[in-house]
Order: structure tokens, then sequence, then C-alpha cells
């Protein structure tokens, strides 16, 4: 595994030890529940850079405000776990189905890379 996929692993771990349902593959994706995906990273440093996470909270449709509330739930858990810098409403197709509501969180960190 990469320093990329460990420090996922690392918070998907800790999120699904904590309650909160939490995978890395969209084919185990079970809503709602996060969905982690890998960083984009600037390459700012020698030895690594900064990497920002985006995960998808995502929940069942329709994106009504039942919905909603589902995600909001969902996010605050998450917030205890994870330093979410700044999240907005989205959607998330899983496997290429009906777009889900969901919101997309967003943070960053320094990473050790490659």
């Amino acid at each position: 595994m990469t320093a990329l996929v460990d420090q996922l692993t690392l918070y998907a771990d800790t999120l699904n030890a904590a309650g909160v349902r939490t995978t890395l593959d969209p084919r185990s994706a079970n809503p709602p529940c996060l969905l982690l995906i890998p960083p984009t990273v600037v390459l700012d440093v020698a030895c690594g850079g900064t990497a920002t996470f985006l995960a998808y909270a995502i929940t069942r449709g329709p994106a009504n405000l039942d919905a909603w509330k589902s995600l909001d739930t969902l996010v605050q858990e998450a917030f205890s776990i994870i330093p979410v810098e700044s999240f907005e409403p989205g959607s998330y197709a899983l496997d290429d189905g009906t777009p889900l509501p969901a919101f997309i969180l967003t943070w960053t960190e320094a990473l050790t890379w490659p």
C-alpha cells in the first residue's frame, strides 16, 4: 500500500470503529455511509506534499428533506473524527446508477509521499 492508501485506511478504520459506516471501495458502499477517495496531492516539499482529501457522505434518494437530515447526522458523526475544513451538497452515483444525495467533505494535511 502507498502512503495515500495507508492514510485513507487509517481514517476508515477509525470512523468504522466509532460506528460511522465507511468504505474506500464504491462497490462496498451501503448508504448512508462515507466513501473515502484518494486525495489530490501537491508536491510542495521535498519528501511529500499537501494532500486534499475528499469524502462523500452518501444517503439513499430521493434528495428530499429526509435525505438531507440523514446526511446531517452522518456528517456530524464524521466531524468528530476527521478534520473537515469544508463541505458542500452534491451527489454520487454508485454502480452507474441514479445519483444519490451527498455532502462532499474536504480537508487537507501534510503527507509524506512517495
